[in-house]
């Protein structure tokens, strides 16, 4: 499978868990239910270890140091979308959160020095640009809830930066580890696993770990081996599948205009992505 098709259902798949995170977060809380997502991947290294030996190598200080930034952002993003979502509806939090792929691609730039040219930075506008059109985010106001999905999108776009990064030194299930390890413990002094003794909603809490986890480990493997700005505008197919996900729970209906914005959208992702993801090697300035 292709780096973008990898990013792609990751992007599915992180949709669905943001889904089913929605009735888990009332009970749980944002603090719990993020320490959960961390803590039940580090159970799964250790297996994969064994079936594939090698997969994990020990990084370097300055990797450690990366591995740390980066599982402190993904907890940030991870915490403040969960807690957003308990104030705004899924696609209200997804078009706030919308910025990420656009200033991703301003990091890749900047951090990665990876050579952006014109129709990347077309593209990811247009998404951009069409995700405000569909959602408008101005209608929640500004709120902690708010803020929180526009946080998200900050934290989400500095771990995607962070990720490439690393991905080009060491093994993606590397990255992952590093990272789950990382969060564990920064969040370990916060949280209270209560609701999970007493048993509550223990099947969609099963679900959104296995959900989550999923889409993670295709993230780090699809930008381990394509440039951040070729896979950056993918993101924001989030949008189309939220809408999704809200029409089949909830019966909300798709207009037309949405229909052919959706496909805007995706077709201004494949088309970053078709351009750019088959090269072998990072795509750099000097």
């Amino acid at each position: 499978m292709t780096p973008a098709w990898l990013f792609l259902l990751g992007v599915f798949l992180t949709t669905a868990a943001s889904a089913v995170s929605v009735p888990l977060v009332a009970s749980y809380g944002a603090a719990d239910l993020t320490w959960l997502r961390f803590a039940s991947a580090l159970v799964i290294f250790p297996v994969v270890l064994w079936l594939r030996p090698g997969t994990l190598v020990c990084p370097t200080r300055r990797q450690i140091g990366g591995l740390a930034v980066l599982g402190l952002a993904s907890l940030i993003g991870l915490f403040l979308m969960l807690f957003a979502l308990q104030g705004l509806e899924l696609a209200t939090t997804t078009g706030i959160f919308f910025c990420y792929p656009f200033i991703a691609v301003s990091l890749a730039a900047l951090v990665l020095r990876e050579r952006i040219g014109l129709q990347v930075w077309v593209l990811t506008g247009l998404g951009f640009l069409g995700v405000f059109l569909l959602f408008n985010p101005n209608a929640a106001g500004i709120s902690a809830y708010s803020l929180a999905a526009l946080g998200s999108g900050l934290a989400v776009a500095v771990k995607m930066m962070l990720t490439r990064g690393l991905g080009l030194g060491l093994p993606p299930m590397t990255t992952a580890a590093g990272e789950a390890l990382a969060a564990v413990l920064v969040l370990l002094p916060f949280i209270s696993l209560a609701p999970i003794f007493s048993g509550q909603l223990l099947g969609h809490l099963a679900l959104y770990l296995i959900l989550a986890n999923a889409s993670r480990f295709l993230i780090v493997l699809a930008l381990a081996r394509a440039d951040l700005a070729g896979l950056a505008a993918l993101g924001y197919s989030e949008v189309v599948f939220a809408a999704l996900f809200q029409w089949l729970a909830f019966g909300q209906p798709v207009s037309a205009f949405e229909l052919v914005a959706f496909a805007v959208i995706l077709a201004a992702g494949l088309g970053v992505a078709r351009g750019r993801c088959g090269r072998p090697g990072p795509s750099r300035g000097k």
